[in-house]
């Protein structure tokens, strides 16, 4: 007899929004998306009083 838990994830990779190719795609662009916020701000913290190369390293 199937309990909870085996009824619960019974269809459990049955359903994709997106091919898992498109998926990469579209998570990678959010990660790189995500990191060029990050590199604005670490280059606006070099700017305010990090080593004067800092900036150039961002």
């Amino acid at each position: 007899m199937a309990n909870a838990n085996d009824q619960a994830e019974k269809h459990v990779g049955e359903t994709k929004g997106l091919p898992n190719h498109t998926h990469d795609l579209v998570h990678d662009l959010n990660t790189r998306l995500d990191a060029l916020w990050r590199y604005d701000q670490y280059i606006a913290n070099a700017e305010k009083g990090g080593p004067k190369d800092g900036k150039q390293f961002w």
